[in-house]
């Protein structure tokens, strides 16, 4: 029998997926934005840019969280900075 610890964190805010477009191929993204908002179309599009610089955003509708997935857990927008802010 195997034994594996799961964490969950308990945290208020949305699941999205997000279909992006980079270097002619479509990635499908499973997102965590934490807030009682739902993220606008900007902050989705400058956390992407992030991971994939040059990405365009296709759509970005709201998910229930699957756990089969990875997450990418976005920071709180007051504690982040963008990639290209970090490097300087």
């Amino acid at each position: 029998m195997l034994n594996e610890k799961v964490e969950r964190y308990m945290e208020i805010g949305h699941t999205i997926v997000v279909n992006l477009l980079w270097r002619g191929q479509l990635y499908n993204l499973q997102m965590f934005f934490p807030g009682a908002g739902f993220p606008s179309r900007q902050q989705v599009q400058r956390q992407v840019q992030g991971i994939y610089p040059g990405a365009v955003v296709q759509t970005v509708f709201p998910a229930t969280t699957d756990p089969t997935k990875p997450t990418i857990r976005v920071a709180e927008e007051s504690t982040y900075k963008t990639f290209k802010e970090f490097k300087q």
